[in-house]
């Protein structure tokens, strides 16, 4: 093998690896940087969101928040009223901290409407 060969072909060597190396480093700080602009772009969506009310029918009886009284909310209603002051208040119809029969009685008189 004649000597020059050998060195444009190390020279080929090297030129090759240093590209991957380059574009494995490009590659890998457009994903990092992709991924701090997610991450931020969703603190800031957070930030600014407003808040809204998802549980529109809760003063009428709907404990689940999906709009409808029905024979779930009660079941909500019992399984709460059954732990006394552990409950997470979702059944809490009449905002007065206390899940009792005065919730049961806001639930009963608009179920079926």
């Amino acid at each position: 093998m004649h000597p020059n060969k050998f060195l444009i072909s190390n020279k080929k060597i090297i030129i090759t690896v240093g590209l991957l190396v380059g574009i494995i480093i490009v590659v890998i700080f457009n994903i990092y940087s992709l991924s701090k602009t997610t991450i931020s772009n969703k603190s800031r969506a957070s930030e600014i969101s407003p808040t809204i009310n998802p549980c529109l029918q809760k003063e009428k009886g709907d404990a689940n928040c999906d709009n409808f009284i029905t024979t779930t909310d009660r079941d909500i209603w019992r399984e709460e009223y059954k732990q006394g002051k552990t409950a997470q208040l979702r059944a809490d119809f009449n905002k007065d901290s206390l899940v009792n029969y005065d919730d049961y009685r806001v639930w009963f008189a608009n179920w079926k409407k």
